[in-house]
């Protein structure tokens, strides 16, 4: 089931509990719903890919019934933040970096994953493939610039949507001169804000008239402060660079990512289901070519535990020998291969919901961290219990309406 017909069915499911919620409340006393669980199980679905048992252990019976009695809050997003460490993998006097990433609370406190969560990024298999041996990689800027080599336009995009966005603002800062003609340049910024408004990402291509205005602004020496941004301040400005490239640069072939979604629901394959290293992989050629097409074909008919092996990545290097053939592509691969057991984290979901531009699918994880603590820590357990509680409120919803 898609998320958004989830979420109908769930905003159903909520009415009806709230009609009843006092019968629902003797059954909690009473320990009926808690009864329920064995009936409940026994219709689950088996059709989906990948679908672990619902009900595979005792344990998780036990677990079920302490979450129906005592739900825990859900995260929030607002209060969510990425915090990276960069690290010197390099045995040798030459440096080279990674950037592992945890997300942190308001107050700086590091937020428990679930079991097995990557420490990397969906990026981190364009990185790989792009900067990942260079120094000042973050603020590299030669024939194209910064962490994920964008091409000179997608870097002055980057710097108004910086410009734009008030996590970023004493990045934009730096980069605009707005001393020579403070109204013309506050004039220009309204305009595209209201063309952005208007028309979302299009307001980022290049025959707009507004952001080219805008683009007018940026300094002169623009390629110098964008290396120095990456020396001084590589962590924000990474993020910058990755949140661009999920939100706005891969919305320019939305169409073909989309058609990868539709294509994986042929066969019932929900996209968050897929390896984060291999939808990198796709991010990585989207990157170097400027579009996804071609990638929907090489999951048409596929299933789930062959797009997530070995040999389905493995076979995008062979469809696609100019992105995965030379050195920095087969580097791409190899890390890509290498952490193809690691799952989803609160990073790469957020990563994947702006990339699909479904914002549920982050909202959803967040829902289900909730069980992280009361059976075995792993996402697919996370969903599967999730999956049985809905049913269990409903059948009692049903029985008590």
């Amino acid at each position: 089931m898609d998320n958004s017909r989830l979420i109908k069915k769930l905003e159903h499911i909520k009415k009806r509990m709230q009609r009843a919620s006092q019968q629902i409340q003797r059954k909690l006393k009473t320990g009926a719903i808690i009864a329920s669980v064995g009936t409940a199980t026994s219709v689950a679905p088996t059709s989906r890919a990948a679908q672990p048992s619902v009900m595979e252990t005792s344990t998780e019976g036990n677990s079920i019934s302490m979450i129906l009695n005592s739900p825990a809050p859900a995260l929030s997003s607002e209060d969510i933040s990425t915090h990276r460490t960069m690290v010197n993998i390099s045995e040798s006097t030459k440096k080279i970096y990674e950037f592992q990433n945890k997300a942190v609370d308001k107050n700086g406190k590091e937020i428990k994953d679930f079991d097995n969560a990557t420490k990397y990024s969906i990026w981190d298999v364009s990185y790989k493939r792009e900067v990942g041996t260079w120094q000042n990689p973050v603020g590299y800027y030669g024939k194209y610039a910064g962490s994920l080599q964008f091409n000179d336009f997608n870097a002055r995009n980057l710097a108004i949507y910086a410009l734009i966005s008030k996590d970023y603002q004493n990045i934009a800062d730096r980069f605009f001169n707005k001393k020579d003609n403070p109204q013309g340049f506050k004039n220009a910024l309204s305009a595209f804000q209201e063309e952005y408004k208007a028309k979302g990402n299009l307001a980022f291509h290049s025959g707009n008239l507004k952001r080219s205005r805008l683009s007018a602004f940026i300094a002169s020496d623009f390629k110098k402060r964008f290396s120095q941004e990456g020396i001084e301040n590589p962590y924000q400005f990474l993020d910058l660079q990755r949140e661009y490239a999920s939100d706005c640069y891969t919305s320019f072939g939305q169409a073909d990512f989309n058609k990868i979604v539709s294509t994986l629901q042929k066969k019932n394959i929900d996209i968050d289901d897929v390896a984060w290293p291999v939808i990198g992989m796709w991010c990585a050629k989207q990157i170097a070519t400027g579009n996804f097409r071609g990638i929907a074909e090489t999951v048409e008919g596929k299933n789930l535990g062959y797009i997530n092996s070995p040999d389905y990545i493995n076979s995008l290097t062979n469809k696609f020998p100019s992105v995965f053939k030379d050195e920095g592509g087969k580097k791409a691969t190899k890390f890509a291969l290498e952490h193809l057991d690691e799952a989803h984290s609160l990073t790469t979901i957020k990563e994947l919901s702006q990339i699909a531009k479904h914002p549920d699918i982050y909202k959803n994880y967040l829902q289900l961290l909730r069980f992280k603590n009361k059976t075995k820590n792993t996402y697919a357990k996370a969903k599967s219990l999730d999956l049985a509680q809905k049913r269990i409120f409903e059948k009692s919803c049903i029985r008590g309406m």
